[in-house]
C-alpha cells in the first residue's frame, strides 16, 4: 500500500518516474511524473480515483512482446501500486 504524499518509484523500462496521491474532497488525487532517461521531457499524469477505481500506466512492447505496465488502484482507504497481468 501507499500512504498520502509518499512517493513510489515507477519503472516502465526506458520510462521511469514517481507517483504519489493526496486526499481531496472529490477522491484520491493520484499524480505520476514520468520521463525517458535523465534528459527526457517529464510528463505529468493526474487522476482522481474513487473507491474501486484504477488507472494503468504503460509503455508498448515490441511485436509479440508484452507491454510494461503499472496499475494504481484504490480500494476504500487503501491505494496499491502493482504490476497488472497484461497480454501482448
Amino acid at each position: 500500500g501507499l500512504r498520502p504524499i509518499e512517493a513510489r518509484t515507477i519503472d516502465l523500462g526506458a520510462v521511469t518516474g514517481t507517483a504519489y496521491y493526496t486526499v481531496d474532497q472529490d477522491g484520491y488525487r493520484v499524480v505520476a511524473t514520468l520521463a525517458q532517461g535523465a534528459t527526457g521531457t517529464p510528463v505529468r499524469f493526474e487522476a482522481v480515483l474513487g473507491s474501486g477505481q484504477a488507472v494503468t500506466l504503460s509503455t508498448p512492447g515490441g511485436v509479440g512482446a508484452a507491454s510494461d505496465a503499472v496499475e494504481i488502484s484504490r480500494h476504500d482507504d487503501e491505494v496499491l501500486v502493482r504490476r497488472p497481468q497484461l497480454t501482448n
